[in-house]
Order: structure tokens, then C-alpha cells, then sequence
């Protein structure tokens, strides 16, 4: 079938859109095209069998949520696409116009939409206000989902909100493709070991209020001198200003930022990592275990640190891949790297028990299978 992907928000080269589900199914014999966004299009590419391409990016949050979506919805709608599968909420009115058409539409939940809408700092609205906007949200959101051929979400608590509304609702996890992270070194070898008493911690995430960034450098100031005391710090800033304020804490001297980074250099820079940081602020978007970075970081290997929520708290414990501390309290992000520094062995143990876990239960190799199955699927019986 010819596949067209949808996205206005992520770069072409998202982990989920691009290097899973894309190159899964141009692999699996599917005609695949993915239009996305760039601020310096390039015309089209052809990457690993998919067909790329980019519409102009208008600076702006408005402008995105307006001009792009039509962007991107007039260049897959060229494309005569069999099955549309797009990945934002912006392009709810594309995917209901593409049914209009005839064809076969997915929607791709990847948050929870009306919980995300109380971490969003750019809509300066009341509690009350919030509130109705969310009620709002779900409300369409969920109404909207009804015409579509099928859902996909990352989780089961999203698709629990879409169960009974629509006939096909596939949980299709986020998680890596552990081949990606595998070098064939082993994590017991003792060259492996001294990276976990004197290499860098990473937080691979982005620089955002919901993800601490703030505290996680506060505790950075709190670490004792000596190797290992180094963090690497990357994805995308939130805002200039917060930036700029991070850069004038006293522990960014222990900081390196990278900004955005390809995936395969992220790889790289984790593989001789002794820790990974994977912390969000309190809220109800982040209470279920469903981040990329936590099984990214499995994946490679690393002891994680991650928020004491209880549904995370019991995740990490259950399989034994790091700890839990208040991602609000700079000295416990503190003494729980300093713990993990000074116990490199156990460190290393809990590092190699993610890596186990991804490989037998958390991985793409397992979920792409999924995919393909609901492609197959809506193959024989199109919606």
C-alpha cells in the first residue's frame, strides 16, 4: 500500500515517525512518504526506502497550527495516498477531510491531550479556564476519533479514552529498537565497568520547566569534585529566557549542552555514559511509565534516575534499572548520582537489568510487528 504519514509539529527525522514506524513499514514492502515540517526545506529526500517530504515551517506557534497543518495536508493530499496516518492534534481537521475522500485515515495519539493541556506555560489561563479548554479538547478529540479508520497510542491509559469509541484501537509502544544500542560489547566486561565510576551523566530531554532542567543543574552545584561529576544535556530549549537562566546557575559549569543532536550521536554519547537522568515535575501527563528516554536509556545500558511517582517508582523497582527520587528536591538528584558514581558495580548490575528487560519486553523489534498487523488489517477490510 502507499502510506502517507502526517506531521506538522516533528521534524522529519522523529524517532517514533521516522526511524520506527516509517522505516518498519517501507520494510515490510509498503510505498511509504513522510511530509513534515523544516524551516530550510530541501525539496525531497529518499532516506532508508522513505520517500520524504518538506513543506516550509513559519516561525510562530499560531502560524504552525494554522499555515503548516495546511501545508502539510495539501502535500499529502497530492500524494494519493492509500492509508493516511498523521500524528498531531492539529491535523484532526486533515484527517477528517481525507475521510471525506474515501480514505483510510489513522490518528497516531502520542499524549494525552487534555492532561497536556495543564503543562502547556504558553496559554496563560486561569485554572477554570484550563479546565473547560480541556474539557473542550476531549470532548472533540474523542469525537473526532470516531470517523477515523483507526487509533494508535503509545499507552494503554491513552487508548482506554478511545476503547468502545472506535472499532480499531492499537497500543503501539514507544519504544527503542534495541539493535540500535547494541555494539556487541558486553556489560559485565571490564572495560565496560569503569564508565559507570567516571563517565558522564546524560539528560536527553530537552531544557523545559515540566522537566526540571532547573533542579537537575541545582544539583549538578551539589555533587562532590572528581570525575564523573559531568552532565551532557540535550534536545531543545523551551524558550531563550529559560536558557538564559539556566546558564546563570553556578552548576552549568559541570553542564554541557548539545542542543538537537542526530539519533545516532545521542547512541554514541550514551554508550560511554555511567548514568541517564529521565525526571518530570508532578502533573497528571507524566504519572504513566510511557517516556522515550527511560527505555532509550535502558536500552544503552545506563542506571537510570527517574521521579518517584508511584506507577514509575514501581516500574523501576520491579525490574531493578535504577532509582526514584523527588525530581523537586536538588539535593536527592544529588546524593542518588553520587550513590550510583561511588557504587559503579551496582550501577553496572542495574544498567545491564534494563537492557535485559528492553530487549525481552520493551522493544520496537516487538511492537513493529503490531504495526504491520494493523496495516494488514485495514488492507483487507478498508474504513
Amino acid at each position: 500500500m502507499k502510506a502517507v504519514h502526517m506531521t506538522s509539529v516533528h521534524g522529519w527525522r522523529d524517532t517514533r515517525i521516522f526511524l520506527r514506524m516509517c522505516r518498519s513499514l517501507a520494510g515490510g514492502g509498503h510505498e511509504v512518504h513522510l511530509v513534515a515540517p523544516a524551516k530550510v526545506p530541501q525539496g525531497e529526500l529518499v532516506v532508508d526506502g522513505v520517500r520524504v517530504h518538506l513543506v516550509s515551517q513559519p516561525s510562530g506557534r499560531v502560524r504552525r497550527m494554522t499555515t503548516t497543518s495546511l501545508r502539510v495536508y495539501r502535500k499529502a493530499a497530492s500524494l494519493g495516498g492509500d492509508i493516511y496516518h498523521f500524528h498531531d492534534p492539529e491535523l484532526i481537521l486533515a484527517g477528517l477531510l481525507l475521510r471525506l475522500q474515501g480514505k483510510t485515515v489513522i490518528y497516531d495519539v502520542h499524549e494525552d491531550l487534555p492532561k497536556d493541556i495543564w503543562h502547556k506555560r504558553w496559554l496563560h489561563l486561569s485554572e477554570r479556564a484550563k479546565r473547560a479548554l480541556a474539557w473542550v479538547c476531549d470532548h472533540a478529540e474523542r469525537l473526532a476519533a470516531q470517523r477515523f479508520s483507526a487509533i494508535v497510542t503509545a499507552d494503554e491509559s491513552i487508548a482506554s479514552r478511545f476503547t468502545g469509541l472506535v472499532e480499531r484501537v492499537k497500543v503501539i509502544g514507544n519504544y527503542p529498537l534495541s539493535q540500535s544500542f547494541s555494539d556487541g560489547s558486553s556489560d559485565h566486561s571490564p572495560d565496560c565497568a569503569g564508565r559507570y565510576a567516571s563517565g558522564p551523566a546524560v539528560c536527553f530531554g530537552g531544557i523545559s520547566g515540566n522537566r526540571v532542567t532547573d533542579k537537575i543543574v541545582q544539583a549538578m552545584e551539589r555533587l562532590l569534585p572528581g570525575s564523573g561529576r559531568e552532565l551532557i544535556l540535550g534536545g531543545a530549549c523551551q524558550s531563550e529566557e529559560l536558557l538564559a537562566e539556566i546558564q546563570q546557575m553556578a552548576g552549568f559549569a559541570r553542564v554541557k549542552y548539545v542542543g538537537i543532536i542526530p539519533f545516532e550521536e545521542m547512541v554514541h554519547i550514551m554508550k560511554g555514559a555511567s548514568m541517564a537522568l529521565v525526571l518530570y515535575g508532578p502533573g497528571p501527563a507524566h504519572v504513566a511509565v510511557k517516556s522515550n528516554r527511560l527505555f532509550e536509556s535502558m536500552a544503552a545500558g545506563l542506571p537510570v534516575i527517574a521521579s518517584h511517582v508511584p506507577q514509575w517508582r514501581t516500574f523501576i523497582n520491579r525490574i531493578g534499572c535504577g532509582v526514584t527520587v523527588d525530581p523537586l528536591d536538588p539535593e536527592a538528584i544529588a546524593a542518588a548520582m553520587e550513590w550510583l558514581l561511588t557504587h559503579p558495580a551496582e550501577a553496572q548490575a542495574m544498567g545491564a537489568r534494563g537492557r535485559t528487560a528492553v530487549a525481552q519486553h520493551y522493544s520496537w523489534e516487538n511492537e513493529s510487528g503490531k504495526l504491520l498487523e494493523l496495516y494488514a488489517d485495514l488492507e483487507i477490510v478498508p474504513r
